[in-house]
Formats: C-alpha cells, sequence, structure tokens
C-alpha cells in the first residue's frame, strides 16, 4: 500500500512539473501575424489570409479552424524562430495551387540543424503532420515543385492552420524536476512515518 502510494505520487510530480504549455496557433480572430503572437517571437514571410472568402483554391480548402489560415507570401521561403526553445508539434498544410508540392520543414538547435523532413501536399484538403519538432529555436519551410491543379492562380505558395506549439521556457530543467520529486517522497515519507506512530 505505502509503496503503491509513493510510486503513485512520483509519476504525479515528474508529469506536473515536465509538461509545456500547449497552445493552438489558429490565425482567426486577429489582424495580421505581428511578432509574439502564439508565443512565437518571429514570424517571417508567413501571412493571414481568409480562406473562407479566398474561392476555389488550397486556401479556402486548407482551412480546418473558420476562417483564416497563414500562408507563405509569393510562395518563397518562411520561417518561425523564438529566443528560448519551443516545441511544434504537429499542424494541418495545404497546397495553394499545386498538387504534388513539397513542403521540406527543417528545424534548429541555435545553428544546429536537428530535423529536417519533406512532405507532399495538394490543394484537396489539408494534410496533418505530427511533427514533433522538440526544443527548436527555429523552424524553416521551404516549398517547391508539384504540378498546377487549374484552379486559376499559381505558384508554389502553401498554407497552414491549428498549429500545436508548446513553449517551454517554464518547464524546469531535469535537475530541478529531480529536485521537486527527492523533496515530495521525502514530505510523503516523514508523513507516512508520523502516521503509523499515532
Amino acid at each position: 500500500m505505502k509503496s503503491s502510494l509513493i510510486l503513485k505520487f512520483a509519476a504525479a510530480c515528474v508529469l506536473s512539473t515536465g509538461l509545456a504549455s500547449a497552445t493552438v496557433i489558429t490565425f482567426d480572430g486577429v489582424a495580421g501575424i505581428t511578432s509574439g503572437y502564439g508565443g512565437i517571437a518571429t514570424w517571417s514571410n508567413l501571412i493571414q489570409l481568409n480562406g473562407d472568402t479566398y474561392g476555389l483554391s488550397g486556401y479556402q480548402n486548407g482551412v480546418v479552424s473558420h476562417p483564416d489560415v497563414a500562408f507563405n507570401g509569393g510562395g518563397s521561403d518562411a520561417y518561425i524562430a523564438n529566443p528560448t526553445a519551443f516545441d511544434l508539434n504537429s499542424g494541418y498544410f495545404t497546397a495553394a495551387w499545386n498538387n504534388g508540392l513539397q513542403l521540406q520543414i527543417e528545424g534548429y538547435q541555435g545553428a544546429t540543424l536537428v530535423y529536417n523532413n519533406t512532405y507532399t501536399l495538394n490543394t484537396t484538403g489539408p494534410s496533418f503532420l505530427d511533427l514533433q519538432y522538440l526544443d527548436v529555436t527555429k523552424v524553416t519551410f521551404h516549398s517547391f515543385g508539384g504540378t498546377s491543379a487549374g484552379l486559376g492562380g499559381g505558384g508554389e505558395h502553401f498554407n497552414m492552420d491549428n498549429l500545436t506549439v508548446n513553449d517551454n521556457s517554464s518547464v524546469p530543467d531535469s535537475g530541478s524536476t529531480l529536485l521537486l520529486l527527492g523533496a515530495g517522497l521525502t514530505g510523503l515519507v516523514a508523513w507516512r512515518r508520523k502516521s503509523a506512530r499515532s
């Protein structure tokens, strides 16, 4: 009984001290993407657009939460960056004009490339990408290729919606977590001993 209670308490300590605060970035209800939006300091070449009213395109087909998405201006490279580490967990990505569009997403820790994946996107609807880019300070987006879907526009544009991001600045390091866990276990053992004597 005692060991079971101690183990449950230890697990609760680890979970409560090790979780980052998750944010779903929808791009809705704001007048443009500015510095600090969604807890991300820098948004480079990512522009908000009302997909619901854009007309027949991957912009409209890519809306997950209505009405807005973000897209890469001019079909050019874009990135997000933060001075402190964050996790880019997932998001929904859609090609605007080209089916078979390639989207290369790279994640950096400082100047070191730690993640590098390429995904195929289409204009017909969003692809959910479970990225799990953990403890990064910069994520770059490079779109290229594909074949025109004949939707009336052109270019290597992509759009994204409902990014899930964790801000890791408030998460204690492993040393702090172990210190808190040790203090909690010591208190629990002392309480159990006192209870056994009475």
